[in-house]
């Protein structure tokens, strides 16, 4: 007599394969590439000033023999000032559920992908934001913001 389903599953363990896959956050490379060369750490200040070159200079040209060379001066440097903006992901472990994934259970650490988790769903929330059109006042200004004709950035408006 063959052996039914029942009887196979009663009697054969489930193949666990202990790591967490990724089948969510794949879809952020510009945040990725960002984050590779642009991140920079900041420390503290009441807001973000970034100074900007603007304009080359105007006494510039060419000349010949004793030409008058012009000398005059002209404004080159302004700033970009921008207001912090914060974001957070919740990261909730129940005592519950830590107990239950404790010990001989414990297949891959309940913790760890917990905090896996949060850091990819912060890395996705950033990713969107890079691309932001600037509906949301407390979210930072993506591109579609900063590129858009008529908005605000940096103390600036755009043209």
């Amino acid at each position: 007599m063959p052996l039914t389903w029942d009887q196979v599953s009663g009697i054969t363990a489930k193949k666990f394969i202990p790591k967490l896959v990724d089948n969510i956050f794949d879809s952020r490379p510009f945040f990725e590439r960002m984050k590779r060369k642009n991140l920079m750490k900041l420390d503290g200040g009441t807001q973000i000033l970034q100074p900007l070159a603007y304009a080359v200079t105007s006494s510039a040209g060419w000349y010949s023999g004793a030409d008058t060379l012009s000398t005059a001066d002209n404004e080159q440097i302004t700033s970009a000032d921008y207001d912090w903006k914060f974001a957070y992901v919740n990261l909730t472990i129940k005592r519950t559920d830590e107990l239950k994934n404790a010990g001989d259970a414990a297949k891959i650490s309940l913790v760890r992908s917990k905090t896996e988790l949060a850091e990819k769903t912060m890395a996705d929330q950033l990713g969107t934001a890079l691309w932001n059109a600037g509906t949301d006042s407390s979210a930072m200004g993506g591109l579609r913001h900063i590129l858009s004709t008529g908005n605000t950035v940096g103390g600036w408006e755009a043209a």
